[in-house]
């Protein structure tokens, strides 16, 4: 009796395991509910070269001195550097030149600046003479170049250089009856800069799918020399430090060698869709 029992339980199991290795194969063969990993996607890497890399940071004003020698890397790739800097461009393909009685309508009647009252034109960033030019751009030109460079529209608003540094006189109302872009000069506007110098190099560049990824070196410093000594003192964001070199660039030269803790590094990454880059990201690497 028992061995019948024992034998039922062994039939029976064997059926159950049979029946589960059946499905499984049926499920493997005819539904493939299998849970498959799909490999990752490499992307292409392409080496540019320095050269190359380094045309196209100056095409997009990378070099550009905003004030005192220093760059976007000091201040930043702000929207306003990105207003500014595409207004200009447009400026030199197609800019024209108006008198100001032309383009804006209400002459201030306060004082500005110490100029008296009815003779300039004020607006949102800066001023313009009464019996002076100005030079402008329309609209539709700077959005065409913004486009270009950062792949959206231009806002229709003023852009003020003070926004992006404190002596970057650059000033750019945006007058909407005419639908352009005027320049506009500073009422008190002034400063001085001492002698500074820069180290900047690029150091690679790749194509990483659609990504152009740019890494640079930058170092902008101010020297101070006390009359009859060799000592400068080297001021930088970083602190303070003496420093004994006979010029300029052999300071530069005891920076890149013996004080490169001072060197900043930056990557900077541009999209590229067919043969056009647009700008997308400046970022400041942790030393």
């Amino acid at each position: 009796m028992k061995k019948g029992i024992i034998i039922a339980i062994i039939v029976i199991l064997s059926i159950i395991i049979l029946g589960l290795g059946g499905y499984i194969i049926l499920d493997k063969l005819v539904f493939n509910t299998t849970t498959r990993t799909e490999p990752e996607e490499v992307k292409e890497t392409t080496t540019i070269s320095k050269e190359e890399a380094k045309e196209l940071l100056k095409e997009f004003g990378f070099e550009m001195n905003v004030t005192c020698e220093k760059t976007v890397f000091d201040y930043g790739y702000s929207d306003e550097f990105k207003g500014i800097f595409a207004i200009e461009k447009a400026m030199e393909k197609s800019g024209e030149e108006e008198p100001c009685s032309k383009i804006f309508t209400e002459l201030n009647q306060e004082m500005v600046g110490g100029m008296r009252e009815g003779t300039l034109y004020k607006g949102t960033s800066g001023i313009c003479m009464k019996d002076d030019n100005t030079k402008i751009v329309s609209y539709e030109e700077v959005n065409k170049t913004y486009n270009e460079l950062y792949g959206e529209n231009v806002p229709k608003r003023s852009f003020n250089g003070t926004n992006v540094a404190g002596q970057f006189y650059h000033f750019y109302d945006y007058v909407d009856s005419k639908d352009v872009y005027a320049s506009m000069k500073c009422a008190g506007c002034g400063g001085s800069c001492g002698t500074s110098f820069t180290i900047y190099k690029v150091n690679e560049a790749s194509m990483e799918g659609n990504e152009l990824k740019i890494n640079v070196t930058y170092y902008n410093g101010q020297m101070n020399r006390p009359s009859g000594s060799n000592d400068y003192t080297l001021e930088t964001g970083k602190g303070t430090k003496q420093i004994e070199c006979g010029s300029l660039e052999d300071c530069k030269n005891k920076i890149e060698t013996e004080e490169n803790d001072y060197l900043d590094h930056y990557e900077i990454v541009f999209n590229k869709d067919k043969n056009n880059y647009t700008f997308k990201s400046l970022t400041k690497l942790m030393s």
